[in-house]
């Protein structure tokens, strides 16, 4: 990298970005949750760290103490210093990867990290003359107050205001442990069992949740059926790209309706799919198998996913219609219907040059460009066909209820890049 140009060979450098270089360290380095609640953020420009850097020598002195010193004690429990946090990146899951990259992609990824925010906090002091070098710093502690480290209390606000506070099951995705203890000990707490897998993953610390109302269930019977999922999906003989804490299963069974009645017994799952949805179809077939066995007879699958699903599919991104045919084959339909309409977007996320995924980046001109930023449908609730009738679906990129069609979010009203959706179906009739 000596020699490399930092904007034209580095910055923007698409091949970087899906080699996931500088965003598989960044996610795993950028906010730490840590035990007792509190954060530690890198010392860098795109994240809410709380101490201003002097010069770039500061800067450097300081990163270097955050990575390769410092001790944390995580939410988990474990004490690591945030270069231990730092792992492989798997070629299987992101093939732009040589052998050789994947090999070392380790110490390739700590050093690329590190030009990374080099780069930019030098861009942010020398542009325009070094007209902003004074000001920066103080917008992104302003940024980071709105959007940033209130965010967990807005999604709980959101979730609990009246709109949604009456739902018997709420499915999440990419869930700090720490937002999860937010969650149980708020009032939502007192009305729903907030539930993880066993095998989530406090490293990476981005899990499936599930969310179940305790006056609709009886939360004594359920079962955490994830590592059932786990041996089928493994039996796929193939590489799914599936990381600890993306999927969680759990069997429960609702409360008695009617005297000598036995109650409804269920499969509820959450899913969050790779960037390119390629694990989605797969996950989908192992969860209908699960569903399927013997131990689960009787049950009824409610699944809820970020299927990262495509407008346009191709052999590298998963089709929403080709999806569709695939859970339609599995006997299932979803909240958006058998085949779900392909410009029906649950997302619009536009990225800066402030990020370190490059090659997602979009230029503000191009915004309104077909095929530009990531509007695309990904979400889905699904359901066996047949057994449930749509009352009615909405989504809400604004956390009042609304979703504004071509707007990009997450915005400090709503600090989610997914629209939530909101699904009321009624059992049809034997």
């Amino acid at each position: 990298l000596t020699n490399t140009p930092i904007i034209s060979g580095f910055i923007r450098d698409g091949e970087l970005g899906k080699k996931r270089l500088v965003s598989m360290p960044d996610r795993l380095t950028n906010t730490i949750n840590l035990q007792g609640g509190g954060l530690a953020h890198r010392p860098t420009v795109i994240n809410c760290y709380d101490k201003s850097f002097r010069d770039k020598a500061d800067w450097w002195t300081q990163w270097k103490v955050f990575v390769f010193a410092k001790k944390l004690t995580l939410a988990s429990g474990k004490s690591v210093r945030p270069v231990e946090l730092i792992g492989p990146i798997s070629r299987a899951k992101y093939p732009a990867l040589t052998v050789m990259e994947a090999g070392i992609s380790k110490p390739l990824s700590t050093i690329a990290l590190a030009a990374f925010d080099a780069i930019l906090v030098h861009v942010l002091d020398t542009c325009a003359g070094g007209r902003h070098a004074s000001k920066w710093q103080p917008l992104r502690a302003q940024m980071c107050a709105a959007l940033n480290s209130k965010k967990d209390a807005r999604i709980a606000q959101i979730l609990g205001s009246s709109l949604y506070r009456d739902a018997d099951v709420i499915f999440l995705q990419e869930v700090a442990m720490a937002f999860v203890q937010t969650l149980r000990s708020s009032p939502m707490g007192a009305e729903f069992d907030v539930r993880l897998a066993s095998t989530s993953d406090g490293k990476r610390d981005q899990n499936s949740a599930i969310l179940v109302r305790k006056s609709c269930f009886n939360v004594s019977s359920a079962v955490d059926r994830t590592a059932a999922f786990d041996t089928i999906l493994a039996k796929a003989g193939k590489d799914v790209p599936v990381a600890p804490g993306d999927v969680i299963a759990l069997s429960v069974a609702g409360m008695p309706t009617a005297p000598g009645k036995p109650p409804a017994k269920f499969l509820l799952a959450s899913f969050h799919g790779d960037t390119n949805g390629l694990a989605t179809v797969a996950v989908v077939k192992a969860m209908s198998e699960l569903a399927g066995t013997p131990a689960l007879a009787g049950h009824v699958l409610l699944f809820g996913l970020d299927a990262n699903t495509y407008e346009h599919g191709s052999s590298h991104k998963q089709g929403v219609l080709e999806f569709a045919d695939e859970y339609g084959k599995l006997g299932l339909s979803s909240c958006w219907g058998d085949r779900p309409d392909p410009t029906n977007h649950t997302t619009f996320n536009a990225r800066t040059y402030l990020q370190p995924q490059l090659n997602k980046a979009v230029k503000l001109s191009d915004l309104d460009k077909p095929d530009v930023g990531d509007k695309n449908p990904k979400d889905f609730i699904l359901f066996p066909r047949g057994g449930f009738a749509v009352v009615r679906t909405t989504k809400d990129n604004t956390g009042s209820g609304q979703y504004l069609e071509n707007t990009v979010f997450p915005t400090l009203a709503f600090p989610s890049d997914h629209g939530l959706l909101a699904t009321v179906i009624k059992p049809t009739p034997v």
